[in-house]
């Protein structure tokens, strides 16, 4: 079989009706005028061909850009022959007033830095090294860009490049992930981190510090991809030294899989299809989505695979992630295909894990068919660009000396336009607005008015151009700065626009031509409530020997010690009376991490001869003032910059910001009159994450570090909007049912296993210090009799073990010490529900820290944990556990937190009994009973792992912390292992427990444990009314409560135990 080269083939005939050539440096581009036969089209070949606007496909405009060769067409003959001239050599290009300059990484944009009149421009602008820097180089980015290289006396010697040392990927969601970087440098300090990930780069600087200094720091930035990627990262100090690390050193170093051994491709994309394969964008746009699926784990689908796709329009490119969907279980792609795009097949382009090929349409078109085909249909105009210019005349005869006759024309209709007009000496010149009115040609005769009493005579031009269409495509044009196809393309080398007024007109006499002066100047720090940013006022005098220009206002500049640019317009606050003398006021609002210290520079001074002036730091300086400010470190503010949206969901809430720390960041929240503490899901220095918020309309959230005590401004955030429910029959509300068992108990047929308890009557007091509860059990069956037993019942957390490999094998052991449990305020606007909080910080390398929230149902109710609901019931006292990042040794260990349960009973003479079950639905109940009173714990068998439901396990461990498990007819001691998968994040968990009464005694129970007197003697029911319990603590956390002490001469061990935690 051979292949032909399009070459070989004859083609339609094109036409070329004109064409015209503009700069487009450092090449030039072509606007084409063409008519194209309906079949057989084949464009000119080594053209970069872009369509842009034409009233069908076969009378299209093209844009020709970047070719750097001589284009060429293919003729019936199957010859080529040139289609346009040779592109021209190199020029020389004009500079007009935008000027953008590249240090590094930074760039510098300047405006009004005038510092010369007439047609020479000077521009003057100080750039900020450190003291160790050897070499300089930056980049002046004209039409034509300008290399400069400048070699220094550096007065710190830094031989040392800055090393990498820690990093770490922490998943977000299904599209991003937090990149975590620790960076160190010995002298100059960290200037930028840049992470390369073969298709872009990503540079990390001094805004994305989380904690330390640019000596030894931790930055953190969020990336489109999860933790496969193939990383290449290169440190940078101020030195201008670096050190690179490609992925292999990066997984060895940090014992990481960045670039997984599996390297996706075509064959492991094993579904794929469009909701549409033929969209008609004629009228209107339309929305598509594509579906796919990888052959892939779970594990890989939810820690390591992204997806990208690239959808290749008309003039650009739109990039969508891709979002697994569980139902579906595919990845869906939704995207805008626009109105009167060009009708074609559609080109688009798969990316997997940020890999430097991509699968492309036509492969898969291949491989799945006409279902991964998307073509576009279009029977009307095609329009992909702005509006342009094609007319620009002069009118003379005119009272106003300056008036030109403009047109504009776009297919789809003219919508805004704005016209700048600048002269020789009056570089600022004016922007004048016009609308289009939706004109497929708009005329329009533009006057810039000029008083003969205070005009100059000097040429006027067209300096800015902005264009907008009613489809949104938007161009603009900087007179002789254009890089690329812009509105003004037919004239931006013309002089068509350039009238020249004379002094006939302007019949203003220049006195002098000295320009304006600063006389004085002051800083003044100011404060807004609204704003915790760093704020100050440059206040200034200019003096002029004639007028200072009020309609120049001047700018002022700060460029600190990255070169990074904040810029403020001033503002009048006094001009005097013959306005030779005006005060101005420049007012900054600093971003966070600006500075330390930072260069002020003002420009854009003139007086009302058009003596423009500028002065960069240096000039200042010799005018005695001092250019340097010194800003106020913000490292250790709270702050919320930034958050997601609530309007259309509460699922998930997203908060972007500064000065979180893992482990002591807490979030309080009013959703509408309710106020709560969350513990965020995921914290990381720059981000938390929040899920299932209550829903409401309005939210008020501020952000607490808990150990500095530092919080965040109020933030409000809007809510869904109550939608108005269909009317609907009446129904009596249902009465909450209890918790499913063995049988499913319904409302009134009791609690427990087999439904067969009731709930004891017990007042329930959280202790304020300690999360400890009292439970009291008073009379017969809830009854008031004076005579009462007394229980002692203890619950607590002993000791956390890293398990390997989730086996029995342990890693490392940390023994609860109760002393350190730290009271947490707890906000709750529940009055029924009583609330109490508490967390403990193990010294470890992340300081794992535990909260505990203590919960005490008086009532039934119906909570949410996770997406499911559960019945809390009467008497019920519900622990919130809420663990934050734990140092793993390695992911495929397990976590376990070992909890002891015992009640101890006054009474000599009686029966105890346990049991360890589990129901249907996966949950766990633990029943420690004594006689006819049980403690009954309910562990779910789930819990929110990374904010995600995952399953759990809770099982019995012979011992903890070498203490062997006790038991005897009065007393009853048990440890209950809670095993947790490996996290990244957080893991919270949320057990319950009640006070039963029982109908079966523990005496009638098999392997029950009876003192030798109660053979011949049971209790009776009034001595079982009589029972006190005290202390129902938690499984997890907890320290030992004693609500009565048993007899001083008890030789009990557990007694023994209960009267030294009581001493201490």
């Amino acid at each position: 079989m051979t292949i032909k080269s399009p070459l070989d083939h004859t083609i339609g005939n094109l036409t070329l009706n004109s064409f015209t050539e503009f700069r487009v440096p450092p090449y030039w581009g072509y606007f084409l005028d063409t008519t194209l036969t309906p079949t057989g089209q084949f464009p000119p070949i080594n053209l970069n061909l872009v369509p842009l606007y034409g009233a069908s496909v076969s009378s299209l405009k093209f844009l020709v850009k970047d070719a750097s060769i001589s284009p060429r067409q293919i003729t019936y003959n199957k010859e080529t022959r040139p289609f346009l001239r040779d592109i021209p050599p190199s020029y020389t290009i004009s500079i007009n007033n935008r000027l953008f300059f590249f240090t590094r990484t930074t760039t510098l944009l300047y405006r009004a830095n005038i510092f010369n009149i007439c047609t020479t421009k000077k521009y003057r602008f100080p750039i900020v090294f450190d003291a160790s820097t050897k070499d300089l180089s930056y980049l002046v980015l004209t039409p034509a860009q300008t290399p400069i290289f400048a070699s220094r006396v550096v007065t710190i010697i830094d031989d040392n490049p800055p090393t990498l040392d820690s990093l770490e990927i922490m998943v977000l969601n299904q599209t991003h992930s937090v990149v975590r970087l620790g960076a160190s440098d010995d002298v100059s300090g960290v200037f930028m981190i840049d992470i390369n990930n073969l298709l872009s780069e990503t540079p990390v600087t001094k805004y994305h510090l989380v904690s330390g200094t640019k000596l030894n720091g931790v930055y953190e930035i969020i990336v489109p991809w999860k933790k496969s990627w193939p990383a290449q990262i290169q440190v940078y100090d101020y030195a201008g030294l670096s050190k690179f690390y490609a992925n292999e050193q990066l997984n060895l170093m940090f014992d990481l899989d960045l670039q997984q051994s599996k390297s996706y491709h075509i064959g492991d994309i094993t579904s794929l299809y469009l909701s549409k394969n033929q969209v008609d964008v004629t009228l209107s746009g339309v929305d598509v989505v594509l579906y796919a699926n990888l052959s892939q784990t779970q594990q890989q689908r939810d820690l390591y695979s992204s997806i990208a796709l690239t959808v290749a329009l008309t003039k650009s490119t739109t990039l969508v992630l891709g979002v697994y969907n569980e139902r579906s279980q595919l990845y869906e792609f939704p995207f805008k295909v626009p109105a009167k795009t060009l009708p074609a097949q559609v080109r688009y382009f798969l990316t997997i894990n940020m890999q430097p090929f991509s699968v492309e349409s036509d492969l898969l078109i291949g491989k799945f068919g006409a279902q991964a085909r998307l073509n576009v249909i279009n029977t009307g105009v095609i329009d992909t660009t702005f509006p342009i210019v094609t007319k620009v005349d002069q009118v003379p005869g005119q009272d106003q000396p300056l008036v030109w006759d403009l047109e504009f024309y776009d297919v789809s209709g003219v919508k805004k336009v704005i016209i700048g007009i600048s002269s020789e000496y009056d570089f600022k010149g004016k922007n004048i607005t016009l609308d289009g009115g939706g004109q497929t040609t708009f005329r329009y005769n533009l006057t810039y008015e000029l008083d003969p009493s205070t005009c100059r005579a000097m040429n006027y031009w067209i300096s800015y151009v902005y264009t907008e269409d009613l489809l949104g495509n938007i161009g603009e044009s900087v007179r002789y700065s254009n890089i690329d196809f812009h509105p003004f393309y037919k004239f931006d080398d013309s002089t068509f626009d350039i009238i020249s007024v004379g002094s006939s007109y302007c019949s203003l006499n220049i006195a002098e031509i000295s320009s304006p002066v600063i006389k004085s100047l002051a800083y003044t720090r100011t404060t807004n409530s609204s704003i915790q940013n760093e704020q100050v006022q440059i206040f200034f005098k200019v003096t002029d020997d004639t007028k200072i220009s009020l309609d120049h206002l001047p700018v002022c500049f700060f460029t600190d010690s990255n070169n990074d640019l904040v810029s403020s317009v001033a503002r009048i606050v006094n001009n005097g009376n013959s306005g030779a003398i005006v005060d101005y006021i420049c007012d900054f609002i600093f971003p966070f991490a600006y500075g330390p210290r930072a260069l002020l520079s003002i420009y854009g001074l003139s007086d009302i001869y058009f003596n423009y002036i500028g002065f960069p730091s240096n000039d200042l300086r010799t005018l005695t003032f001092n250019p340097v400010y010194s800003i106020p470190d913000t490292s250790s503010l709270v702050v919320i910059e930034s958050t997601s949206s609530l309007e259309t969901s509460s699922d998930v809430l997203y908060i972007y910001g500064r000065g979180f720390k893992i482990g002591s960041t807490i979030v309080t929240i009013q959703a509408d009159l309710e106020k709560f503490i969350e513990v965020p899901t995921i914290t990381t220095g720059s981000v938390l994450v929040l899920n299932n918020l209550k829903p409401a309309i309005e939210y008020k959230i501020r952000v607490t570090e808990e150990t500095s005590r530092e919080s965040s401004l109020v933030v409000t955030l809007k809510g869904q909007l109550p939608t108005t429910p269909s009317p609907t029959p009446v129904t009596p509300t249902p009465t909450p049912t209890s918790p499913s068992c063995k049988t499913d108990c319904g409302a009134s047929l009791g609690y427990g296993e087999y439904c067969s308890s009731t709930i004891a009557n017990t007042t329930i007091e959280p202790n304020p210090h300690i999360p400890s509860v009292n439970l009291t059990l008073d009379g017969e069956n809830g009854g008031t009799t004076n005579t009462k037993s007394k229980f002692s019942s203890l619950i607590q957390l002993i000791s956390l073990k890293e398990l390997e490999n989730g086996g029995n094998d342990v890693v490392s052991k940390h023994v609860f010490n109760n002393n350190q449990w730290i009271n947490v305020p707890s906000e709750s606007n529940d009055p029924n529900v009583k609330t109490s909080k508490y967390k403990y910080i193990i010294n470890n390398s992340l300081n794992t820290t535990i909260y505990s929230t203590v919960q005490v149902f008086p009532q039934a109710k119906s909570i949410t944990f996770g997406k499911q609901q559960l019945q809390m019931n009467p008497s019920t006292v519900k622990f919130t556990f809420n663990i934050t990042s734990y140092p793993f040794s390695k992911s495929t260990n397990t976590l376990q937190f070992i909890m002891a349960a015992s009640i101890l009973s006054s009474e000599q003479i009686g029966c105890s009994y346990q049991e360890f079950i589990q129901d249907d639905n996966n949950s766990q109940y633990l029943k420690i009973q004594i006689d006819q009173v049980s403690l009954f714990g309910r562990f779910i068998g789930y819990g929110i792992i990374d904010g995600r439901e995952e399953s759990i396990t809770n099982s019995v461990v012979n011992q903890a912390d070498e203490i062997a498990t006790q038991q005897t007819s009065n007393s009853q001691q048990s440890y209950i292992g809670l095993n947790i998968r490996y996290f990244q994040q957080t893991a919270l968990l949320d057990p319950d427990f009640s006070v039963l009464i029982e109908t079966k005694s523990a005496s009638d129970q098999d392997n029950s444990i009876c003192s030798s007197a109660r053979s011949s003697k049971k209790l009776s029911v009034a001595q079982i009314a009589g029972i006190v319990i005290g202390g129902v603590v938690f499984l997890f956390i907890l320290c030992a409560v004693i609500v009565y002490v048993l007899s001083k001469k008890s030789s009990n061990p557990i007694a023994l135990k209960l009267r030294r935690l009581a001493k201490n």
